[in-house]
């Protein structure tokens, strides 16, 4: 049938009819594009969108997880400076500490100072170093007392004084009660044990 006769019959058509097929083709065309091609996209755009919200989180976390690592690389090598120095300053080994009691006293001795408590304390351990608390009650004269607890500071090896109190004695003189810390590394071997005890707590 050609277009011309095809609209001739339309035509014959009373005007609402026409009016009523029109609107069926259109609500068709229209119900067609939704259905087949405008609901299709706007599900794809959805999904798409929600991918997106999904990459945006992940990369909201992983910057965050990058900034995280820097400040735990930081940590590392900051702990790593700290050993490296108090492996180098830290006597390594029981020998050395007992040479540094003995050095301690000996400087006590060097500047007039009298012991009359010379107690070492049990080590405790901690992570890459051991303490060992040493308790002296000294007496001498004032400037004495000071220019050895001088000497202790100066000490090329981990001293530190813990308390210090001072009460006057006779003839002039000074008793001091004191507690010291005295530090060591630990060796390879106490550090491998020490790691293989955390495992088996773990």
């Amino acid at each position: 049938m050609k277009t011309n006769e095809l609209i001739e019959k339309i035509e014959k058509y009373p005007r609402k009819y026409r009016i009523i097929a029109f609107l069926v083709v259109i609500l068709l065309v229209t119900t067609g594009y939704w259905y087949f091609i405008f609901k299709p996209k706007s599900e794809q755009i959805k999904l798409l969108e929600k991918d997106i919200e999904n990459l945006n989180r992940q990369i909201a976390l992983n910057r965050k997880r990058i900034a995280q690592l820097k400040k735990l690389e930081a940590k590392i090598k900051e702990k790593q400076r700290i050993f490296y120095y108090a492996k180098k300053l830290l006597p390594d080994s029981t020998v050395e500490i007992e040479n540094l009691l003995a050095n301690i006293e000996t400087l006590g001795n060097d500047v007039g100072v009298e012991f009359l408590l010379f107690k070492p304390g049990p080590e405790t351990k901690s992570d890459f170093y051991a303490k060992r608390r040493l308790s002296l009650n000294i007496r001498g004269y004032f400037p004495n007392l000071m220019l050895f607890l001088s000497h202790i500071s100066n000490l090329n090896r981990l001293v530190t004084l813990d308390s210090v109190s001072f009460r006057p004695d006779k003839n002039q003189m000074v008793t001091a009660k004191c507690k010291l810390y005295i530090y060591r590394s630990l060796t390879e071997q106490e550090l491998k044990a020490m790691k293989k005890n955390k495992r088996k707590r773990r």
